[in-house]
Formats: C-alpha cells, structure tokens, sequence
C-alpha cells in the first residue's frame, strides 16, 4: 500500500501506521467494509526532547446497507499535546459516507467529515530570549506582548473518495482521494490571519489473494 500527502504546509497530527486510521487520512473509508470498527491510536514522538509529542486518537464507525446509497457513519476524535503542553489540539467529527455501485465488481464510496477543533496555548510555559541571563538562566520576566486568545475554536470539513474493485484474477484494490481543511480555517491565536492550508492524500491499495 501507500500513501502520499503532497504539498503539506501545516503541522497536522500525523501517525506512523496510517492503515491503522484510515478514517482520519480520508472520510470515504467510514463503512466500506461490513461491520463495526472501532480503533485507538497512540502516537509518542521525540521521546529525547522533554517536549515531546503525545497524540491520541479514537474513531469508530459502521456500515449501513439497509439503505438506498448509504455507505455508514462515524465519529472520531483526535488531541495533540506539544511541547509539554504548551499546545493543545482536540478536534471532535462526525463522519457519513455514500455508497455508488458501478457494477458487480466495483464501487465508488464518498466520504465527508465535520469536526470541531479547539486549540489551547499555554503562554506561561514558553521562554523567551529575554528571559535569559548568561550566568543564571531564566530569570526574568519577559516583555513580549502574550496572545489575544489563550483558546481558539473552529469548524473544519474534509472530502474523500474511494473506488474499489476487485478482477476475476483475485485482485481487490482501493484508489482514493481526500482533501482536507476545505475551507483554510484561521487558527491564529493573535488576530491575524494564520490560515491552515488544505492537506491533499491520495492512496493506492492492492490485495492479491493466492491461495
């Protein structure tokens, strides 16, 4: 399999096995497969440094055939702590999904996700260069102005796609597409604009059964 995100601007979360949260990197994922899927993440990144990332992420979701064109629906949750806490990102969605039969053997799934995003800056535990003596370290106070907003909330939205198909010769495959942050949402703590670029993924899977 693989998975490529060009042209990424922005500090998303990010997780190393990206099959394991396949709901996160594109919403078309939720429901194509039969069943109920719950799945936890946790991801723990720079253990050197004493501000060091931790992220988390839970996301379930269920097929729904019973009705005509529905694919499923799920939710997800994901939070982000860097720098000892310095930043705080959670974001909370909701995931619906669409399902287009193009024959016997091949499917187009669609995919949306909206989720609210909180983020949280914790001013008193950043150092600053004035706040630094050369002999004793960090003891005075600093004059740099602190943010407008402390906590900043906002709505996000993402697309995806999926076509999956499967061969006479016991071929299956996925080919997807997914754009995320559609709308560039400011994230400034500052009241300026600090818009998050859109996060482009496209993916290809292959199984090939030989037994």
């Amino acid at each position: 399999s693989m998975l490529y995100m060009p042209g990424i601007y922005a500090q998303d979360m990010d997780y190393s096995q990206h099959y394991n949260n396949p709901t996160y990197y594109n919403p078309a994922y939720v429901g194509l497969t039969m069943g109920l899927k719950t799945r936890l993440n946790y991801r723990k990144q720079w253990t050197g440094l004493s501000g060091d990332y931790h992220t988390y992420n839970f996301s379930a979701d269920m097929a729904e055939r019973s009705l005509p064109g529905a694919g499923g629906i799920g939710i997800i949750a994901n939070q982000s702590l860097a720098g000892s806490g310095v930043l705080k990102t959670t974001i909370f969605g909701i995931i619906p999904s669409v399902r287009i039969p193009i024959s016997s053997q091949s499917i187009v799934q669609l995919g949306a996700m909206a989720s609210w995003v909180n983020q949280q800056l914790n001013w008193d535990n950043l150092v600053f260069s004035d706040q630094l003596d050369p002999r004793w370290g960090n003891i005075s106070p600093t004059n740099f102005d602190g943010p407008a907003h402390e906590k900043v909330s906002y709505p996000d939205f993402a697309i995806g796609g999926i076509f999956q198909f499967e061969t006479l010769t016991d071929l299956q495959g996925n080919i997807g597409f997914a754009v995320n942050h559609i709308t560039s949402p400011n994230q400034s703590f500052f009241n300026i604009d600090a818009k998050l670029p859109q996060r482009l993924v496209y993916h290809m899977d292959f199984v090939i059964d030989i037994g």
